[in-house]
């Protein structure tokens, strides 16, 4: 029987028949089965054998598992069903093949992508561009090959190396100063150096006037308001997958004679908490909007990068979003800023890849009926 059915493991159930008018008066032992696997190059691996029908009985059928973890070297293309005892026609033993199911077993190393896996190579070996837990390389110069991507980065000459790498030349490991955000750092202004509002270890630096007032929260109230200064390409008010986050952007939180600053993250979010219940303005400082962009969402649609909230005891609000419109490859500029390219084009054009692979389990079932008894 010509099969299809990949290298990896599996559990291997098998279903047997044998029935006649006269055989409630006969005993026969070992009418059973197994299945063995081929390719072009000859024999790969054989399952156990099915148990043995049950005898006085006109019609007697069994199916169960035979093997669990059942592992298949190599792509098979031919299927075999052979009598467990007898290889020739001397016998009146005789059992039907009915139904074999191989259903894929889960298993990092069975050269099989399975749910939760980055990767599978067929081996649990690290180094070789999938690594022992089925997962991507995820540091810069691990080695990869071209069918495993790096988790985050881009191969190249069998080495992760930065996403923005546009020639084998300048494809080089992502380090803390290169002006580009790479993951774990918070900013990346271009330099190493700290008090600039971006230190050595590429993490936003605190202002000492927000140090100062950042004291004056009162730990006695958990309320809290946030959230997002983003580049809304679209204009929607809606912050969207491909949209950025605007870094390094200065929020006043208003109160009385009171004023509590700010600075929003790498994502462009920030947080106020430990508020008390009471009217609050939130002001976005507009000396750290980059030079080219004009407001086009606030809360209240005044666009006047303010927000009035009505604070409740210990509600957690997260509407005082201000979104912004940006000239293609306007920079960001202001205290501690990064510099940026807006692609807004590319940005929204989101590819998506999905490489389909047939479940070999339903793809097995019944495939094949033998109407002629194995002796």
């Amino acid at each position: 029987m010509q099969i299809d059915i990949p290298a990896g493991s599996y559990d291997i159930s098998l279903q047997s028949y044998d029935g006649y008018e006269t055989r409630v008066d006969v005993k026969q032992e070992h009418e059973q089965y197994f299945v063995s696997f081929h390719d072009d190059s000859g024999f790969i691996a054989r399952s156990n054998a099915t148990e043995d029908l049950q005898d006085n009985v006109a019609e007697a059928s069994w199916s169960g598992q035979v093997n669990s973890n059942f592992f298949l070297g190599r792509h098979a293309t031919q299927l075999v069903a052979e009598h467990a005892f007898y290889d020739d026609t001397s016998s009146p033993n005789s059992v039907q093949p009915i139904c074999m199911l191989a259903r894929p077993k889960e298993i990092c190393g069975n050269g099989i992508k399975d749910t939760g896996e980055e990767c599978d190579d067929g081996n649990t070996t690290s180094g070789d561009g999938c690594e022992s837990d089925c997962t991507k390389p995820d540091k810069c110069n691990d080695i990869c090959t071209s069918a495993i991507d790096c988790t985050g980065f881009i191969c190249s000459s069998g080495k992760c190396r930065n996403t923005n790498c546009t020639s084998e030349t300048d494809c080089i490991c992502a380090t803390c100063g290169n002006g580009t955000l790479n993951t774990g750092e918070e900013c990346d202004d271009g330099n190493t150096t700290s008090g600039d509002g971006c230190n050595s270890a590429c993490q936003t630096e605190k202002k000492e006037d927000d140090e100062e007032e950042e004291e004056e929260e009162n730990d006695d109230c958990d309320a809290s308001i946030g959230d997002t200064v983003w580049i809304d390409i679209n204009s929607n008010g809606k912050k969207e997958l491909f949209e950025k986050g605007l870094p390094n952007i200065t929020l006043k939180l208003l109160r009385g004679d009171k004023t509590t600053k700010k600075t929003t993250n790498s994502s462009g979010q920030y947080k106020f908490k430990n508020l008390c219940e009471g009217i609050y303005t939130v002001v976005v400082d507009a000396k750290d909007i980059p030079e080219g962009c004009y407001q086009v969402y606030d809360p209240d649609g005044k666009m006047d990068n303010t927000d009035k909230v009505k604070l409740d005891e210990g509600e957690d609000y997260k509407k005082a979003d201000f979104g912004y419109r940006c000239a293609v490859g306007t920079p960001a500029t202001g205290s501690g800023a990064i510099t940026m390219l807006i692609a807004t084009f590319l940005a929204m054009i989101i590819v998506i890849f999905i490489k389909k692979r047939a479940d070999v389990a339903n793809g097995l079932r019944n495939i094949f009926r033998r109407q002629n008894n194995i002796n």
